[in-house]
């Protein structure tokens, strides 16, 4: 039987405990189906924003610099050895941030309309996130970051295909940054290299998608953004549409530099929780998310993600909740039994 491989990156707070519940409900789930899936756990504990806050900034930097080389050595290996797949949890920004520009990352988020679909993509690999170089002290942040055309391009050509993948036919293309701070150059890429896109600021784009979240037909949408605008107008869009909270969702990021292209990396949307670490009463249904997406797409198991939510409605229904009324471990056994595992 061929074995598929997924690793766990585990970052401090509650991550340790949120890797347990990944390996368990994976476990279960692989038992039930007949998979088989070999699980490969990272040594190393990345440390959170939390645990880094109230350091010195010569102290920071030094912990960037070693999480950063514990986490690209291991992303490399894995790689090699032919690992796609791998379960992240919370960890510094610093660090995940000149990853990502390493990795040339994108951000995927699916979200299916009434009649429409919309395909949001964000653009991690550049920008105000992704710094080159920044000079920090307790008067002055100075920092230097670029957008480059190759970039770009290689953003558009993952959108493309992913839209050519998932959406129906004449879609829309919206491309949302801040574009206008950089004599239209950012602009002038999009309508080069993308056509049939329109170009909008963050404000006219954030007017557009209300109205047309409020249509009920029309065209698809492949939404592209920066990653700063991205994170804002992905939290406008989890309002509107009550897809629910941070602390239930998970994202996927894509890597698309040739030495991890399509590795897939999947993580919870909330932080590292830092207050409920050790207690058990972090919310694990993010990562039971995760691990349905998982399954999903790298197991063969059609729908599962649409299975999973099934199973969480269906807890709610029945009174159960996280970060209180019931601990990690109970919320995470009652929605596996939803699932028969």
């Amino acid at each position: 039987m061929a074995v598929t491989r997924v690793a766990i990156i585990r970052g401090s707070g509650t991550g340790g405990e949120l890797m347990e519940v990944f390996k368990h409900a994976l476990h279960r789930i692989t038992n039930k189906l007949g998979k088989n899936v070999e699980v490969l756990d990272c040594e190393h504990e990345f440390r959170s924003y939390h645990r880094v806050s109230g350091s010195q900034l010569g102290d920071i930097q030094a912990v960037v610099e070693e999480d950063l080389a514990q986490l690209t050595e291991f992303y490399k290996d894995f790689y090699l050895s032919g690992g796609r797949a791998i379960f992240r949890t919370a960890l510094n920004a610093e660090t995940l941030y000149r990853f990502r520009a390493l990795g040339k990352a994108v951000k995927t988020v699916y979200i299916p309309l009434a009649e429409k679909r919309i395909l949001f993509v964000r653009d991690e690999m550049q920008g105000f996130y992704a710094n080159d170089s920044c000079e920090v002290d307790s008067e002055t942040i100075r920092f230097c970051g670029s957008f480059s055309r190759d970039n770009f391009e290689t953003l558009a050509r993952y959108s493309l295909a992913e839209a050519a993948r998932t959406l129906r036919p004449q879609y829309n293309v919206w491309v949302v940054y801040k574009h206008h701070l950089f004599a239209n150059v950012i602009e002038n890429w999009a309508r080069q290299v993308i056509p049939a896109s329109e170009v909008y600021q963050p404000n006219h784009a954030t007017q557009l998608l209300d109205e047309y979240l409020t249509t009920s037909n029309g065209p698809d949408l492949l939404l592209i953004t920066g990653n700063e605008i991205g994170d804002i107008l992905h939290e406008v869009l989890i309002l509107q549409l009550a897809l629910g909270t941070r602390s239930t969702l998970y994202s996927r990021n894509t890597y698309l530099n040739p030495e991890l292209a399509g590795l897939v990396e999947y993580q919870t949307v909330h932080g590292s929780a830092d207050n409920l670490a050790g207690r058990g009463l972090v919310n694990p249904l993010a990562t039971l998310r995760a691990v349905a997406a998982f399954v999903e797409e790298h197991l063969g198991e059609d729908k599962f993600v649409a299975t999973m939510d099934r199973a969480i409605a269906t807890v709610g229904v029945q009174g159960y909740e996280a970060g209180g009324l019931s601990s990690t471990n109970e919320m995470t056994d009652v929605v596996l039994k939803q699932l028969r595992c």
